[in-house]
């Protein structure tokens, strides 16, 4: 026999007797609500329970001349601070004072026959004399821990779905006195926490249309909050860290993406559920959305993986169309900026072991979205053309994507593939049996290099192999001018240790150091000798070149 579910009863059970209950404190509360008489007004006060656990509070002003003027509030009684009711004389009138806690503005006030809508965070009962206010205050502050309990267990939603259905049903559209907001949220099935959420704002006849595009998993439920202005009922939810995630779209133009959207509730009940609801779902959806990341772990996988999700990405007036592609040690990335007016080619090489996976991360610029790849100590190894022409070395480049989901996945992605390339770095040995067969490795590395008009050759040999004396040539040369530089330098006179490669510009380069930068290196420039030197510029056509250049310096024998 199967077992039968009773704690849907039971909490239901519990909501009617707890309303009961509030109903005859509100019917005590009531009762402690008199005619309350001054010099020149008075006052009528009628308290009453409403379905959804609101109080209604209408008080109705009478002055000498037989003028009335009635004031309807709608409120909760688990709004209230606790500590801040009590009974105040004003001159003839004596008040008990109601605040709303941390000072939300979470009272309705309906005025002027019902045309005028505002919200305020304070309201006051009118009491006859001391001895009602005192019985007014007690049996408020009696009635305040039993509307708080009974507003924490009148959602009883579990799981992710529960929370997403309620949300869904809940979010609806809104009629103000003189603006109508159509509003209406949608889920999508590719990914968990995925939500669209559409809003028509109308006034008069004005209409604007607004889309958002965003993830649940990555609100921040700390900044969900109320936003309160004049008539107007809004929720405010913001991404986490302040990173503008949210996809914006008004009017069927992508803008600039944001950090933020206001959704609007149709009453305080609704909108304090809204806010719990929301606060609620940020951790169930951020367990949905990680429970089906794509487990992916070669290089080739991430590759491939990557090339689907940013292949075409379109912003507000662009195209960007992207590939990567791998070449043992090398990643060569080619991006295509396409608008109305040109199309620019760009095109970036680097060894993802330069990258640095703690800093690999999303953000947004404007109406983009991409994930960073920064240099190690923003060193710059990335080499770089615009239109077929190179560039300066530079620092870090940008991956573009469609949706925040694909962004988030591929920052994790990206780091598992510096870290994999990090760690095949790590592994690679330059050990050689001989200085001579160090050396022609070395060669095989060493080749024109063309800069533009500039251009270098460069030529290693073993001069001496007692000595280990090793001679480098580098001859430059462009359409004005041509110059040889010969350096002599002994193996034995290197500091290992200050072994590294140099950018500048469109230029690499290897540098070897003296021990203690002593001026021991020969130098002739076009055949004539010059004053001896501490470093040896050997120049190399890319990083890799550089990096397997240095690993056999420094692994000489």
């Amino acid at each position: 026999m199967k077992s039968i579910n009773t704690l849907p009863f039971l909490l239901f059970s519990f909501q009617l007797i707890a309303q009961s209950n509030l109903s005859i404190q509100v019917d005590q509360i009531q009762d402690l609500l008199n005619t309350v008489e001054t010099g020149k007004l008075t006052f009528r006060q009628h308290l009453k329970l409403s379905s959804d656990g609101l109080l209604t509070y209408t008080l109705q002003q009478e002055d000498l001349k037989g003028k009335n003027n009635e004031t309807i509030y709608h409120f909760s009684f688990s709004d209230i601070d606790i500590n801040t009711v009590r009974s105040i004389t004003h001159k003839d009138l004596i008040k008990v004072q109601l605040l709303v806690a941390s000072k939300q503005k979470l009272i309705q006030v309906i005025s002027n026959g019902g045309d005028q809508i505002t919200y305020t965070n304070e309201l006051s009962f009118y009491a006859k004399n001391s001895n009602n206010g005192n019985d007014l205050e007690n049996a408020i502050k009696t009635l305040i821990p039993h509307a708080i309990t009974l507003e924490e267990k009148r959602l009883s939603l579990t799981s992710y779905e529960d929370h997403l259905k309620w949300l869904l049903e809940n979010i609806t559209d809104i009629e103000l006195p003189n603006k109508q907001v159509v509003q209406k949220l949608e889920t999508d099935s590719k990914y968990k926490g995925h939500l669209t959420f559409n809003q028509s704002i109308n006034i008069k006849n004005k209409s604007t249309s607004k889309l958002y595009k965003f993830n649940l998993a990555t609100l921040n439920p700390n900044a969900i909050e109320f936003k309160i202005s004049g008539n107007e009922l809004g929720i405010s939810i913001a991404i986490r860290r302040g990173i503008k995630g949210i996809k914006h779209i008004e009017n069927g133009v992508q803008k600039n993406y944001t950090n933020t959207l206001k959704l609007y509730a149709r009453s305080i009940t609704n909108g304090k559920d809204l806010l719990k609801v929301l606060k609620a779902i940020i951790p169930l959806a951020e367990k949905a959305f990680n429970k089906h990341k794509p487990k992916i772990t070669s290089a080739p996988e991430i590759i491939s993986f990557l090339n689907k999700n940013v292949s075409v990405i379109n912003t507000g007036e662009e195209t960007l169309t992207q590939s990567l592609s791998l070449n043992k040690n090398v990643t060569t990335y080619q991006l295509v900026e396409t608008d109305p007016d040109k199309s620019t080619e760009y095109e970036y090489r680097f060894n993802f072991a330069d990258i640095n996976a703690n800093n690999i991360d999303y953000g947004t610029d404007k109406d983009r979205l991409f994930v960073i790849l920064p240099a190690k100590k923003l060193v710059k190894f990335i080499k770089y053309y615009r239109d077929n022409e190179i560039q300066n070395y530079i620092n870090s480049t940008k991956l573009y994507f469609n949706t925040i989901e694909d962004a988030i996945i591929a920052k994790k992605l990206l780091q598992d593939l510096a870290k994999l390339f990090e760690d095949n770095l790590s592994a690679q040995t330059h050990k050689s049996d001989s200085v001579n067969a160090s050396v022609l490795e070395i060669k095989k590395h060493l080749s024109k290099v063309s800069i533009g008009e500039d251009s270098y050759d460069v030529f290693l040999e073993l001069k001496d192999s007692k000595t280990n004396t090793l001679k480098l040539t580098t001859v430059f040369s462009n359409l004005k001018k041509s110059k040889e530089t010969v350096l002599e330098f002994s193996l034995k006179d290197i500091n290992d240790k200050n072994i590294e490669i140099v950018v500048s510009g469109k230029r690499v380069w290897v540098e070897l150091h003296t021990k203690y930068l002593e001026k021991v290196i020969k130098v002739y420039v076009n055949g004539q000798i010059k004053p001896y030197a501490y470093k040896v510029v050997m120049e190399v056509k890319d990083i890799e070149s550089a990096r397997t250049i240095t690993a056999i310096f420094k692994n000489i024998k």
